[in-house]
């Protein structure tokens, strides 16, 4: 949908309901903010009235959070990696489809 939006032809995926559109991609923003807000509700304490696994698994989450978010803004060789590993992964998949004759969407 972004995309439509920057090269100038706005389209919405729920066709003439922008709410099939719009409650999907606000679904996804609330969970990407809460993900992202984890580490700093870990620091301040609101972890710690959780009981004991679920604190657990808290804390190790926020704890990954932060490991990605520090490699993600200090890009290294494994990056590159990542990112050759899923476009080659695109690319054998544009293949299985011309192999049966269709088109990828």
């Amino acid at each position: 949908m972004a995309a439509s939006f920057a090269f100038g032809r706005p389209r919405v995926a729920g066709g003439s309901s922008p709410l099939l559109s719009a409650l999907p991609a606000g679904m996804g923003i609330a969970g990407l903010v809460l993900f992202l807000s984890l580490p700093r509700m870990a620091e301040r304490g609101v972890i710690r009235r959780a009981p004991g696994r679920i604190q657990t698994l808290l804390k190790l989450t926020a704890e990954s959070i932060r490991d990605t978010k520090g490699l993600l803004l200090k890009p290294n060789w494994r990056l590159a990696g990542t990112l050759a590993y899923l476009w080659c992964d695109i690319g054998v998949l544009v293949m299985c489809f011309a192999a049966t004759g269709h088109s990828p969407p």
